[in-house]
């Protein structure tokens, strides 16, 4: 866990972290796995926990600008434009 997630809300720590330890129960062999976090907003957070991840953020809005190409997708949760197997783990904090 980066330094920059000890300064979030108390909320959002706590709703993160407990997200990132089910995705490291999850693991295996201490691999990094693909994360989809469904309804992420603009904050990238779990990157923050799960810094070893390839972590994709699922939102009806997504930025405007390139700040983090590839990361976000626009999209419905419940209508998700991941095929399977497109990711190993989907959370929703």
């Amino acid at each position: 866990m980066t330094g920059s997630a000890t300064r979030l809300p108390f909320d959002r720590y706590q709703r993160y972290a407990r997200a990132a330890r089910a995705v490291d129960a999850l693991r295996i062999d201490g691999r990094p796995l693909r994360v989809l976090e469904v309804g992420a907003n603009f904050h990238r957070d779990l990157e923050r926990f799960l810094p070893a991840d390839a972590v994709v953020y699922l939102d009806v809005r997504a930025p405007e600008e390139d700040s983090a190409p590839g990361c976000f997708v626009r999209g419905d949760g419940s209508a998700s434009p991941f095929g399977d197997d497109a990711v190993d783990v989907v959370v929703a904090p």
